[in-house]
């Protein structure tokens, strides 16, 4: 069994009456709560203030069923209009938050059987908008029909009820856990989903956040790791997550350029062109080095010292790296400590790779990619494809297709190193989105 916290209004058969447990008695000899909170409206303050019969009667369940809870008494002794539900909305929501905070671990249960109707109305909706689970519990009377109302005497012998409750001898549960929908849980899911669908992962999890502890724990992980993923930062994702989304592997190298080019595509799908359109360089300066490194065979990067600027000392000293610096180097400016660029890659394309099929669609990202720094560098505009239309440039959606078809062309050249390869999964974000609706959509 669970650990259980109990909120519980009182009613007027409580805790004892027609020789068995009233709702309250009777829930707390099931669950065993360690903590047990009564609310007392004015006329059950009273009883309660005259006999104390209700506290009495809970130290006598305990003892005899072996546990220990703690008591706590909300009482109202000017509280007489207990039929007004709205006030019972308010009344109770911080009560239940303060319980929940007190006991985060534990379960609530909520007598919803007790009490005035207003009062159990009150109760079974708040369960429906809490941010957190809680188990509403109603109980049936022992005869199976309306209970006959014999309720305590004013004068009560709490000696005497108890050694009269059936219950301690002729015990069946009468306990009825009520099913619910916690539609705050839905209603923040739908939001949830909406977020994911705009590929919004930090609004995702900010929405999540309040209502963690009715989800569960899987999804809000992957909704963490999402956020994660899309800085960027998927090194810092829990290992068995990464395994799932096809992060591991031994090639880190190239799992970050993959990763890369799909935030590029994400960028590019919720329309935030400004960040797409400068995220080109780097994505285009990684994939002129493999292609024109790897594939095609020159290896500019081994001329260049730690921080990526090239040696003319080292490239001189060799066959290979004199060869580069008749393409690189004019007479009248030296490529030594200069940084390796894109347009370093690109001159090699035009003059030793024009034939490949890569080539191509590299070289037009290069046009477009040189024509955009040129542009928005001495530009202050809103940036968008408009924009794009004005200056001669491509949409944002053909910048993305000539990127698949430049990783597609590197992919399938069969010619010099075939390990050369970038392995894309253009669709991950979106599978990755619908495992974490799944996720959602289970129940904790």
């Amino acid at each position: 069994m669970g650990h259980y916290v109990l909120f519980s209004p009182v009613g007027g058969t409580d805790p004892i009456a027609n020789e068995r447990d009233g709702s309250m008695l009777h829930i707390c000899r099931k669950y065993k709560p360690d903590c047990v909170m009564l609310y007392l409206s004015q006329e059950i303050c009273e009883r309660h203030r005259r006999d104390d019969r209700y506290c009495d009667s809970l130290r006598r369940l305990a003892e005899r069923e072996g546990f220990s809870p703690e008591v706590l008494v909300e009482e109202r002794p000017e509280l007489s209009e207990v039929q007004i539900y709205d006030f019972f909305f308010q009344e109770f929501q911080p009560l239940l938050l303060d319980l929940h905070r007190r006991f985060p671990e534990y379960l609530l249960i909520l007598n919803i059987a007790s009490g005035t109707p207003a009062m159990k109305n009150a109760l079974y909706l708040l369960a429906a908008f809490l941010p957190f689970p809680v188990l509403p519990v109603q109980t049936a009377t022992p005869v199976k029909a309306q209970n006959p109302r014999l309720e305590p005497h004013m004068d009560y012998d709490a000696a005497l009820y108890w050694e009269c409750d059936l219950d301690n001898e002729d015990y069946v549960d009468r306990c009825q856990e009520c099913r619910y929908e916690n539609l705050n849980a839905q209603l923040q899911k739908a939001t949830i989903a909406t977020h994911l669908d705009a590929y919004d992962y930090a609004a995702a999890l900010a929405v999540a956040a309040p209502v963690r502890a009715l989800l569960d724990p899987r999804a809000f992980a992957l909704l963490e790791a999402a956020k994660a993923r899309l800085e960027l930062n998927w090194r810092s994702i829990k290992p068995e997550i990464r395994s799932g989304w096809g992060l591991a592997g031994s090639d880190q190298g190239r799992i970050n350029v993959a990763e890369y080019l799909l935030w590029l595509q994400v960028k590019q799908r919720r329309g935030d062109l400004a960040d797409f359109l400068r995220g080109l360089t780097p994505g285009l300066f990684a994939l002129m080095q493999l292609a024109v490194e790897e594939k095609a065979g020159y290896p500019l990067s081994a001329y260049c010292d730690h921080e990526n600027r090239f040696c003319r000392s080292r490239m001189a000293a060799d066959s290979l790296g004199q060869e580069l610096l008749s393409w690189l180097e004019t007479p009248k400016k030296s490529i030594d400590r200069t940084f390796l660029l894109s347009s370093h890659y690109a001159v090699i394309l035009r003059q030793k790779c024009s034939g490949r099929t890569w080539a191509v669609p590299l070289l037009h990202l290069r046009q477009i990619e040189e024509t955009l720094r040129n542009v928005t560098a001495h530009t202050i505009t809103r940036v968008d494809e408009a924009w794009l239309r004005s200056n001669g440039l491509d949409s944002s959606q053909e910048i993305i297709k000539t990127i698949k078809a430049a990783v597609q062309a590197i992919n399938q050249d069969s010619s010099g190193n075939t390990a050369a390869k970038l392995a894309v999964d253009w669709g991950a974000y979106d599978v990755m989105n619908q495992t974490i609706k799944r996720a959602l959509g289970e129940t904790k």
